[in-house]
């Protein structure tokens, strides 16, 4: 539906047959439509095991950007909003997220339409390959993240927002999808150790992301990447014995159905 609705063109290219894009702002807020969809769209791929709807080569869309202060805000200035209010707005804008949420999921692209694709036409050694850089790609992702994007499961006490634990959360999900079913298939062989070490460190730092998360904001209201990435790690927990965090997990989803009819019925299968 986006496609047909052309959500995959530049807005810009829309003027001069859209007068209702009138402003910069406009042009933005329909750039963050199709991205969101972009993005979205990885999600779902990976929850229904279903191929990519939108392809980051087929679109012309141009990246979102931190809009400007509003002119309204100068009405403003005199009762509190200082110059130094700009960079504070600026600071705290979910936009430079969303551009690493977008590389993420670049990754998790090539992921559902070659390794996991319903006709594969890689052969066994081509595949080991392409597993193999898929996951040297999500292993460069987390390195080369800027520092306002990290997370350090022991690094001081902080309270990071929600957008950094959503972004990390996403990355160990689609970490353990791509390395769970390799891991289980090759237990005793040496050379898929990395695999199930994978699975395990992931599955361990998701319980330490929804921790955090739960104990900040609380898990009434969170977002369907928490249901997936909760699902994800307790599949992992199970099948490698680490039973405290499987144990939290299950709790985790519990408390997460009072939204989603999805993390109930996932509860109900995993134990």
């Amino acid at each position: 539906m986006a496609q047909d609705l052309g959500f995959q063109r530049d807005p810009k290219d829309w003027v001069q047959h859209d007068s209702s894009l009138a402003t910069p702002e406009d042009v933005e807020i329909r750039r963050r439509i199709y991205w969101g969809c972009y993005i979205s769209d990885k999600l779902i791929s990976l929850i229904l095991g279903r191929s990519v709807y939108l392809v980051y080569e087929d679109a012309e869309v141009q990246p979102m950007e931190t809009l400007p202060e509003p002119p309204e805000m100068a009405l403003w200035r005199p009762v509190g909003f200082d110059d130094d209010y700009a960079e504070s707005a600026k600071a705290t804008s979910m936009i430079p997220y969303l551009h690493e949420q977008v590389r993420l999921s670049r990754i998790i692209e090539r992921m559902m339409s070659t390794l996991f694709s319903p006709r594969p036409h890689l052969d066994d050694p081509s595949r080991r390959v392409c597993f193999d850089n898929l996951n040297l790609d999500l292993n460069r992702w987390r390195e080369s993240l800027p520092d306002f994007a990290k997370w350090h499961k022991w690094g001081p006490s902080s309270n990071p927002i929600p957008g950094v634990l959503a972004l990390h959360l996403l990355f160990h999900s689609a970490r353990i999808a791509l390395n769970h079913d390799q891991a289980i298939a090759s237990r005793g062989n040496e050379t898929e150790e990395k695999s199930r070490l994978y699975c395990v460190t992931s599955a361990q730092d998701t319980t330490s992301l929804l921790r955090t998360y739960r104990t900040q904001y609380g898990l009434q209201h969170a977002p369907l990447v928490f249901v997936y990435g909760a699902v994800q790690a307790s599949r992992s927990a199970k099948a490698f014995g680490i039973l405290e965090e499987f144990h939290y997990l299950n709790q985790t989803l519990g408390e997460l159905s009072s939204t989603w009819g999805l993390s109930r019925e996932a509860m109900s299968r995993m134990t």
